[in-house]
C-alpha cells in the first residue's frame, strides 16, 4: 500500500494521551521500521486513507476494552459471590452476586 509511516510518530500519540494507542504506534513503528514498502509524508501524497491513519487510535481503543474485560473476567472468576459469607465464626449476608 505503500503507506506513510508519519502517522505512527510518537508525538502524535503522545499529544492524545491512550497508553493503548502509544503502544500500538510505537509496535507499527518497530515493526515498519525496516519495510521497503512505505513512504513519508509528501512522497506519494499528503495523507493516506482513514482506514490506514486511524491503526494507532482503532487498535488502541480495541486493546484498551479488552484489557478492561479481561480486567472485569479475572475479578469476577476469582470472586467470593455465596451468600452469606462466612469468615471464621463470623457470617455476613451481603450483596456481592
Amino acid at each position: 500500500l505503500q503507506g506513510i509511516t508519519d502517522v505512527f510518530d510518537e508525538r502524535i500519540h503522545f499529544a492524545r494521551g491512550f497508553k493503548e494507542q502509544i503502544q500500538v504506534a510505537e509496535r507499527y513503528r518497530n515493526i515498519l521500521s525496516t519495510s521497503q514498502l512505505t513512504t513519508k509524508q509528501g512522497e506519494i501524497r499528503v495523507q493516506d486513507a482513514y482506514t490506514l491513519r486511524c491503526i494507532p487510535q482503532v487498535h488502541g481503543a480495541s486493546w484498551q476494552v479488552l484489557n478492561y474485560v479481561k480486567e472485569k473476567l479475572e475479578i469476577e472468576m476469582n470472586a467470593a459471590t455465596d451468600n452469606p459469607l462466612l469468615f471464621g465464626d463470623d457470617v455476613f449476608s451481603g450483596g456481592n452476586f
